[in-house]
């Protein structure tokens, strides 16, 4: 009788709920926003400018555990490759699996992808919100100029 109240209670797998932690203090919104177009494949870094870009961008994620990050990809269109998220690790799983021509588009549409960045942040609620773009260029793609892009809100 003892086995097969075990063997019922194993099958049950009963899990006793820890509770949500509480955060000790407001984070801020970061979208990171990475050019992966062709010309980041130059080496003038090594081992060349994407895969910098990319390890700073993860350093930079390990550095902010208090705030949601998310991650919005562009070339000659943009793609939210992460939405705003605390799971820190899975962005920085995404990231790692970043490559150039992911979008499918060369170019550098820097427009597209700030509007982009701004369309995921501006219905949020909150005050403290920020975009960084890692490029290596000037826009030459999209249909938004970067600086008119930038003004939107």
């Amino acid at each position: 009788a003892l086995f097969w109240a075990l063997l019922l209670l194993t099958l049950a797998r009963p899990q006793q709920s820890l509770g949500e932690k509480p955060r000790s203090k407001e984070g801020i919104d970061i979208l990171l926003c990475l050019d992966t177009s062709s010309s980041m494949e130059a080496r003038d870094l090594h081992p060349n400018r994407l895969e910098a870009a990319k390890t700073v961008s993860e350093a930079f994620v390990k550095s902010r555990p208090e705030d949601r990050l998310g991650l919005v990809v562009y070339a000659g269109i943009a793609l939210t490759q992460c939405p705003l998220t605390t799971d820190h690790q899975t962005l920085q799983l995404l990231l790692k699996r970043i490559f150039a021509g992911i979008t499918q588009r060369d170019g550098t549409a820097i427009g597209n992808a700030i509007v982009t960045c701004v369309n995921r942040l501006k219905n949020i609620p909150g005050e403290s919100k920020v975009v960084i773009l890692l490029t290596d260029g000037r826009s030459n793609a999209g249909e938004i100029e970067p600086v008119k892009a930038a003004e939107e809100r």
